[in-house]
């Protein structure tokens, strides 16, 4: 008999920007055999589903649905925490493509710089 692994992961529900509310969709690919992958469900503790039809039942049930309700409600740090990573994250990229601008500018004008003392040299030799 062979031991399988699951690999957990926590359930999080989708957003629908139109109506400002959260819904359920399932994780699972639809077809999929030999599933490795198990979720758990934040609204009740030791909620773990391995197969869509135990994750559609736990859709169901009143705590689940309470849970999606609020569910802006009773997640805000986390919401708000991963706002402000993905705000600084896009901040940093902006900063190190400045920086890598700027780098490439630093070169050309080495360049430049080398250039032009090369043509001083030329002429001072020159006359």
């Amino acid at each position: 008999m062979e031991i399988i692994t699951l690999d957990r992961q926590l359930y999080v529900p989708d957003f629908d920007p139109d109506t400002g509310k959260y819904y359920d969709r399932c994780p699972f690919v639809k077809h999929q055999r030999d599933r490795k992958t198990a979720y758990d469900c934040p609204c009740k503790v030791g909620s773990t589903f391995t197969a869509p039809p135990q994750l559609y039942q736990h859709w169901k049930t009143k705590g689940h649905q309470r849970y999606l309700t609020h569910y802006a409600y009773y997640n805000k740090p986390i919401i708000d925490r991963d706002l402000k990573i993905k705000e600084l994250t896009i901040k940093v990229e902006k900063l190190q493509r400045a920086i890598d601008r700027l780098s490439k500018f630093e070169e050309i004008l080495k360049n430049v710089k080398g250039a032009l003392d090369d043509m001083e040299f030329n002429d001072v030799n020159e006359s």
